[in-house]
C-alpha cells in the first residue's frame, strides 16, 4: 500500500504552478521546501497558507463493470513561516513548513462466477458454483514538515539547511462478498448446501523518513 505518485518535493501553489521549475527562483515562504539557500533574499517575516480540495472523478471499466471514481478528500495543503534573524550580526533567515505533497484516491471492483470439482473427478457430482464480488476504496496521502534556514556567505555565495520529516499513510477498504452453491452425494441423491459470506477488510499502512537539503 505505498502511494503510486509518492511525492516529497517541494510546495508552494506558485512553484507548483511553475512545473516545480523553482529552485533558481527561491523568492518566497516555499523557497524552503525547494532550495533553502534561496531564504537569504527575503527580508521581512512571511507567511504563506493554502488550502487544497481534492475531487475523485471519472469511471473504470472493469470487464462489464464500469466503476465510478468517488471520494471529496480537503484539507490544509500548505503553510509555511519565514522570518529573518541574525547570529553575531550574521543575517539568517529561517523558517517551518508543512505540506500534504501526495493524495490520491482509487476505486475498484470485481464479480468472478465459476463452477469447480472439489475432486478433480468428472463425475457429476460434487459441483460447487462460486460467485465472488470484490470492491474496494483506496486512500493515501504523504506530508512533509520541514525546517531550515539560508544565509549569504559573500556576494556570489548562499547556503542553506533544511530537515525534512516525511510522514504518511494509505488505507484500503475491502469489501468481499462470496456465495457458493454446493451438491454433495448423500446415498446417490444430490444433496444442496450454500454459503454466504461477507468480509470487510481494513488494510492500512504507514510510512516516516527524514532527509536533508543543503
Amino acid at each position: 500500500l505505498v502511494p503510486s505518485a509518492l511525492d516529497i518535493g517541494g510546495s508552494g501553489a506558485r512553484a507548483r504552478g511553475m512545473g516545480g521549475a523553482f529552485i533558481a527562483a527561491g523568492d518566497d515562504a516555499s523557497s524552503l521546501t525547494w532550495n533553502p539557500a534561496g531564504l537569504y533574499s527575503l527580508e521581512k517575516t512571511m507567511i504563506t497558507f493554502g488550502y487544497d480540495r481534492f475531487t475523485a472523478g471519472g469511471n473504470v471499466e472493469a470487464g462489464q463493470l464500469t466503476v465510478p471514481q468517488t471520494g471529496t478528500f480537503s484539507g490544509p495543503g500548505f503553510f509555511s513561516l519565514v522570518s529573518p534573524f541574525r547570529i553575531k550580526n550574521h543575517g539568517f533567515v529561517g523558517g517551518i513548513s508543512y505540506a500534504r505533497t501526495t493524495d490520491e484516491a482509487a476505486n475498484s471492483a470485481s464479480d468472478v462466477s465459476f463452477l469447480i470439482d472439489p475432486d478433480g473427478s468428472v463425475i457429476t457430482y460434487p459441483l460447487t458454483r462460486y460467485f465472488i464480488s470484490l470492491r474496494s476504496a483506496y486512500h493515501a496521502q504523504v506530508t512533509p514538515v520541514t525546517a531550515g534556514f539560508g544565509t549569504r556567505l559573500s556576494e556570489r555565495v548562499a547556503a542553506g539547511l533544511s530537515i525534512n520529516v516525511i510522514t504518511g499513510n494509505s488505507v484500503a477498504a475491502i469489501r468481499q462478498h462470496d456465495v457458493a452453491d454446493s451438491f454433495f452425494v448423500l446415498e446417490y441423491y444430490p444433496q444442496p448446501a450454500n454459503y454466504d459470506l461477507y468480509v470487510r477488510i481494513i488494510d492500512s499502512s504507514k510510512l516516516s523518513g527524514v532527509f536533508f537539503s543543503l
